[in-house]
């Protein structure tokens, strides 16, 4: 029982980190520009961080794997399309993308993903 309130608390963390992330640093336009990318880091580490704390405790072992394996490719692509753009200088659409795709991994949803994904292997078990 303790650990469905754990988990439910690391949701409403989750949600609470992704609206400071969205509403102070992705929408505020008073927010330098290097202060804003090492913030999305951040946020993304500790986001991380809130998911591995609750799947490294789960007993489907390979959810741990597949949510550190994930968030560790978002922050190379985002890192690595970073440090490229500052030499290549890519299309604003391509940088959108890439923008989308850090929000979606800055959201609860990859979270609730993960939890039905155990949920369901749980139910097949």
């Amino acid at each position: 029982m303790q650990n469905k309130w754990v988990r439910w608390l690391c949701l409403v963390l989750i949600i609470v980190l992704a609206w400071i992330e969205l509403q102070f640093f992705t929408e505020a336009s008073n927010v330098a520009e290097y202060t804003r990318q090492i913030a999305h880091i951040l946020f993304l580490l500790a986001i991380m961080g809130v998911g591995y704390y609750v799947w490294a405790k789960s007993t489907v072992k390979w959810l741990k794997v597949v949510w550190v394996a994930t968030y560790v490719f978002v922050l190379l692509l985002v890192f690595g399309i970073g440090a490229l753009n500052r030499v290549v200088h890519f299309n604003i659409d391509f940088l959108d993308e890439i923008h989308q795709v850090r929000v979606f991994f800055s959201s609860p949803i990859p979270f609730l993903m993960t939890w039905v994904l155990e949920y369901l292997q749980k139910q097949k078990q």
